[in-house]
């Protein structure tokens, strides 16, 4: 699995709140990942053809590869590292709530 922090951070959850997850935490991790989601939308198909239509307009098809090997793997990549920091801290939050329930 790509992101085990967040399968902990899930499991924890459902443990702590029995699938109802409180809207403080719901609110949290909103405010935290939204401005990742608009990130991970690079990584989609639209970017892909907009880049490809633009280099096979140049005539360098050639240059897509290296656009989907250096740029979108760095960025994938990033997005991963960020997304487990987010749930670690996510995870810590969790953790003090049971403590001081």
């Amino acid at each position: 699995m790509l992101a085990p922090q967040l399968k902990k951070l899930r499991e924890t959850t459902t443990e702590l709140f029995h699938g109802q997850i409180p809207a403080w935490l719901r609110e949290r991790y909103r405010n935290l990942a939204g401005p990742m989601l608009k990130l991970w939308g690079l990584l989609m198909t639209n970017t892909r053809m907009l880049v490809l239509f633009a280099l096979l307009l140049i005539a360098q098809p050639i240059y897509f590869f290296w656009f989907e090997l250096i740029p979108l793997n760095l960025l994938f990549v990033y997005l991963i590292f960020r997304e487990e920091t987010m749930a670690d801290s996510m995870q810590e939050v969790a953790q003090k709530w049971r403590d001081l329930a």
